[in-house]
């Protein structure tokens, strides 16, 4: 595979060497670079696009790891127990981990995306290589499922179940482990704006006057079905036979396309009944939680 890199466009040239700097210090630099992403993307994208490696060209030191796994711990468990209260439901507190990790995964997974962008959208080009900042969200996420597990035996074991918890959740360890070993982190990244739904599920269910159905079904199509679709798409082109990926993305491409109908269906059924539910004070939609955030509607 063809390795890349990209220099700093030359407007902002003292930022970009300073990006380059902080960028090595860890969650603050790479929580501070996320957010100029967001601000200054062709400053961004060049720190951060300098820093991508192949598997072939670089071996992050394990101890990187180490102290990202510390720091999304930290902060997650910092989190949880800042929002948790005594009032809250063990269904209530099931969702607190999955909206700080769906919301911060998700974010951090738009330089993936930019840099697919600036790759004229050959997904190959990044879909089999890391760079720090998709190393780290990786890792975030190792810290979200283990958290996941530890706090739901904790404090909402009846929400952890045996094959949408347990299963699920080791199953993606395994997977994260994966990626970071064989270098394709910032691949698992542009998978994670799908994430962007189990946020505004999320914070609806933690918060139910916070709710938004219409919402979550226009987030979920663009996400889950568009974006997903433009995943699949591009994954077929890929000429490296090292993985069958497009048939991993194909099958769970049509479980949300399941799911997207099944909640049309109920949508549609309960706005045809709004005035009753409304009357009866009945809530307007119900999911299942599957572990992660993933949902499935009732």
């Amino acid at each position: 595979m063809t390795s890349f890199t990209s220099s700093p466009s030359s407007g902002p040239s003292l930022r970009a060497p300073l990006l380059r700097s902080i960028f090595s210090t860890g969650f603050l630099g790479l929580a501070t670079t996320s957010i100029v992403m967001l601000l200054m993307p062709t400053t961004g994208a060049a720190a951060a696009n300098s820093a991508i490696t192949t598997p072939s060209e670089k071996h992050w030191p394990f101890h990187l790891f180490l102290v990202d796994l510390f720091l999304s711990s930290a902060f997650l468990t910092a989190g949880f127990y800042h929002v948790k209260t005594d009032e809250m439901s063990p269904k209530r507190l099931a969702w607190l981990l999955s909206a700080f990790s769906s919301f911060i995964t998700a974010s951090l997974s738009l330089s993936a995306l930019y840099q697919l962008f600036e790759q004229a959208w050959v997904i190959e080009n990044v879909l089999f290589a890391d760079d720090r900042l998709s190393r780290f969200t990786a890792t975030f996420f190792i810290a979200f499922l283990m958290l996941d597990l530890g706090f739901g035996m904790r404090y909402y074991p009846s929400q952890v179940q045996v094959l949408s918890g347990w299963v699920h959740h080791i199953f993606y360890l395994g997977v994260l482990a994966w990626a970071l070993i064989s270098h394709f982190t910032l691949g698992f990244c542009l998978f994670l704006p799908l994430e962007i739904p189990t946020f505004i599920l999320a914070v609806g269910s933690l918060y139910p006057q916070r709710r938004s159905d219409w919402l979550f079904g226009l987030t979920f199509f663009i996400t889950r079905i568009c974006y997903h679709l433009l995943l699949f798409l591009l994954v077929r082109e890929i000429k490296d036979p090292r993985l069958p990926l497009w048939v991993v993305v194909a099958v769970t491409f049509w479980l949300h396309m399941y799911w997207f109908v099944m909640w049309a269906k109920g949508w549609a059924r309960r706005r045809r009944k709004s005035g009753k539910a409304a009357a009866v004070g009945g809530s307007e939609m119900e999911f299942v939680r599957d572990g992660r955030g993933d949902i499935k509607s009732s």
